[in-house]
């Protein structure tokens, strides 16, 4: 498990966090900033 906001890992197996990236919603359309 992860935590959706930072990608920490919460739980096993995996230990090892995930990129999280910036987003904003402008216009209808979701930004992602990398």
């Amino acid at each position: 498990q992860f935590n959706i906001r930072t990608g920490a890992v919460v739980a096993p197996p995996c230990m090892v966090p995930i990129k999280t990236y910036a987003t904003i919603v402008e216009e209808g359309k979701v930004c992602i900033e990398v």
